[in-house]
């Protein structure tokens, strides 16, 4: 099981940051025809809240146990420490392995289990009240493309299934903003975005975009599956660096000078996860609920790095079939010879040619949660790196 944010993705000349911080095949029907979120968010203003059950606040209520899928992660962490703080009891369900120094150990319980492995998230989850499931692979490239179907796809089918056999009454999926997109955008992105199949680029995000519409299936039948499409979280504590932080850290460390344009939509990791546990208590099942903030341009991002740090811009903006080009060479040098995640991916490429300008005004105002601002984070997140010596 992987964790959502853990290693760096695309890095380099050309990272790309991807949006990217549980299943046995069931009858959920098969890959293709479009999401239709016929479930969305009304205008603000034309309904009340849900009056679903929520979880408490912050009262410690031992027969209560709150699950984390991909709890070590970079969104997972601090959704972690949140709970925490409210007095839930939490248990982090992470993969074999999983880096889990930087969590509150002593006020968690953790258990090892792949989520890829129904017995084992069976048994991992057995009496959670609430779910939230985030664990996957976040990477736009793996040796065995087959793997993001096991761990995005089928993972979320065990988990999710399990959860409701297992008696959970509230569970959060986590999708991604990356599978919003689509080939011919010219307004802002919402979280009623309709997409069809065949807009969706590459492995990763079929995989997830399958994920989501498991999740939606659910919900339509009945089960209280709320869903969270996060943008790029940013922030301190990103010991996973995931792709925006990777694409920072190379800026403050001289390896940037050249730069693939595109657009980004940025939202401080610690105000995602406040998004989540409000979807938790007040989102509505089969709901999809965008955690986004501001729209920079990737460029933009360095110019402020640069006035951050004193470090001069990248000069050289590199032309989109360049950086096509050098992202299929250096997947096929991945595939066939190292093994290790490529310098450029082509699904990371490909996305930059999408417009990814999100306006998550309605999904915000609905779980009441007003993001601090961007450059704040990541300043945050610099001064972190130097603290950690990573500058």
């Amino acid at each position: 099981m992987t964790s959502p944010n853990g290693p760096e993705g695309a890095a380099s000349v050309l990272n790309l940051p991807t949006g990217g911080g549980g299943r046995r095949e069931s009858s959920s029907g098969g890959w293709g025809g479009s999401i239709s979120n016929s479930s969305s968010i009304p205008p603000t203003g034309s309904h009340s809240l849900a009056t679903s059950p929520t979880r408490g606040e912050g009262k410690n209520n031992d027969s209560r146990v709150t699950a984390v899928t991909g709890g070590a992660g970079f969104i997972g962490s601090h959704l972690v420490r949140l709970l925490v703080e409210r007095g839930e009891r939490v248990r982090v369900i992470d993969r074999p392995g999983a880096k889990l120094d930087h969590l509150p150990l002593s006020k968690i319980e953790v258990v090892s289990a792949d989520i890829r492995d129904r017995a084992a998230v069976r048994s991992a989850i057995r009496g959670a009240n609430a779910v939230y499931h985030l664990a996957a692979n976040p990477q736009l490239w793996t040796h065995r493309r087959a793997d993001f179907h096991r761990v995005n796809y089928l993972g979320t089918v065990h988990v999710l299934e399990e959860a409701l056999a297992a008696g959970a009454t509230r569970i959060v999926h986590t999708s991604t903003e990356s599978i919003l997109t689509r080939s011919r955008q010219s307004t802002p992105i919402a979280e009623d975005q309709d997409v069809p199949a065949r807009d969706v680029i590459g492995p990763y995000c079929r995989s997830k975009f399958r994920a989501e519409r498991f999740a939606f299936h659910l919900a339509r039948s009945g089960a209280p599956v709320v869903i969270v499409n996060p943008t790029l979280p940013i922030g301190p504590g990103d010991w996973g660096r995931s792709p925006p932080t990777q694409m920072m850290l190379d800026f403050c460390l001289g390896r940037r000078s050249a730069y693939l344009d595109g657009e980004l939509n940025l939202m401080d990791v610690r105000d995602i996860a406040a998004g989540m546990i409000a979807a938790m208590e007040r989102g509505r099942p089969g709901v999809r609920y965008l955690l986004g903030a501001e729209n920079w341009s990737i460029r933009s991002v360095f110019g402020y790095l640069a006035k951050l740090t004193g470090l001069p811009e990248p000069r050289w903006r590199v032309p989109y079939p360049v950086a096509l080009t050098a992202a299929y060479v250096s997947e096929f040098v991945a595939d066939v010879f190292t093994g290790t995640i490529p310098a450029a991916t082509v699904t990371g490429v490909k996305l930059t040619r999408r417009r990814m300008h999100f306006d998550a005004s309605r999904s915000l105002a609905e779980l009441g949660v007003t993001p601090r601002p961007a450059r704040e984070s990541i300043a945050e997140a610099v001064a972190w790196f130097r603290s950690v010596g990573w500058i």
